[in-house]
């Protein structure tokens, strides 16, 4: 890895195990998101009442919900009822 870009060197040999072809490329990493099944669903209303509550989780969860909106909209799956409806 080189600055969170994974590194892919290639090498080619002929017949003579001389090297012919030799490459080297740092290609950057698709963003991952790990979620846990089964998180927010201990209670009814769970994440509505840490909205209100929790200063910080607020605006990162509407951030989400519109990274989760725009990434359904280019493969054109999940939508949500108010996508569906536009």
């Amino acid at each position: 890895m080189v600055s969170g870009r994974k590194v892919i060197t290639v090498e080619m040999k002929n017949g003579n195990d001389e090297v012919v072809v030799r490459g080297r490329a740092e290609v950057e990493q698709p963003k991952t998101a790990y979620v846990f099944t089964g998180q927010g669903s201990a209670d009814t209303g769970m994440v509505r009442n840490k909205k209100t509550r929790d200063h910080c989780f607020a605006p990162s969860f509407s951030h989400s919900k519109k990274e989760r909106r725009r990434a359904f909209a280019k493969t054109g799956s999940g939508q949500t009822k108010e996508q569906s409806t536009k």
